[in-house]
């Protein structure tokens, strides 16, 4: 029984030393750029504004749809670069939104709705830390990857106002959000210090409560737990970065 242990030992120990001298002997040729040097800061930012608007118009089952809204979004963040192509930093983002439904009819067999007269206005920030790792696509020190990981946790308000029934009927929420993501993305310098940059939110996990106060007489609470991973090509983001040497950095 010991001198089969010790045969089994033996080939063990001689399979790991084969597959260590092959690893040894295998060269891929992949020569290592840095991308962004240690010391270098960056600070950059994104702003969105989508409108809307319509009247008596008709879609699918909908008829004499009118109305207007808004969804207005901004985002500022900035880093440092602790190590070559490694850097860590802050966000913050506002995001402001505004629905407000003149009419709004649905009629079919099974299912009535008549809305008039209904107003949403909600806005929340988030404030985020995050760490950058970048990567140089080849030897290229114009176009590289992004791989960020970020924690955020922010808040916000809004009010729902209702006189479909010819009574003023609202309704006040807090927002509370949680959320912690991977978001890989690709920047592209097209002078030695601004670069346009775009990511996607890849991967994550949100944490969303809502505390809701209706007529300033009932309370309710309500909650939502979302993990995924899944490319959202509507997550994309899109922006402008200045990335500014140090002292001791050299320039790009």
């Amino acid at each position: 029984m010991k001198t089969m242990k010790k045969q089994l030992s033996l080939v063990l120990l001689a399979v790991l030393a084969t597959i260590s001298l092959n690893a040894q002997e295998f060269d891929r040729g992949i020569e290592s750029t840095t991308f962004v040097p240690k010391g270098f800061k960056f600070v950059g930012g994104t702003i969105s504004y989508t409108g809307m608007s319509g009247e008596n118009y008709k879609f699918l089952s909908f008829e004499d749809v009118g109305g207007n809204g808004y969804n207005t979004a901004l985002s500022l963040f900035g880093g440092y670069f602790i190590k070559d192509d490694f850097a860590v930093g802050g966000r913050f983002a506002y995001n402001r939104t505004k629905i407000q439904i003149d009419n709004l009819k649905l009629d079919s067999d099974d299912i009535t709705v008549d809305v008039h007269d209904y107003y949403n206005i909600s806005h929340t920030y988030m404030f985020s830390g995050f760490i950058r790792q970048y990567t140089s696509i080849g030897k290229s020190r114009k176009y590289g990857m992004i791989n960020e990981l970020r924690i955020s946790l922010g808040g916000g308000q809004g009010k729902n106002l209702d006189n479909s029934d010819g009574l003023n009927v609202g309704s006040y929420q807090g927002i509370f959000k949680f959320e912690v993501g991977f978001c890989p993305g690709m920047c592209i310098f097209f002078t030695n210090n601004i670069a346009l940059e775009t990511s996607i939110n890849l991967l994550g996990f949100t944490y969303t409560r809502y505390s809701q106060t209706h007529n300033q007489v009932e309370t309710g609470k309500f909650s939502t737990t979302s993990a995924n991973f899944k490319l959202n090509l509507l997550s994309g983001n899109l922006g402008i970065t200045f990335y500014i040497p140090g002292k001791a950095s050299p320039a790009k």
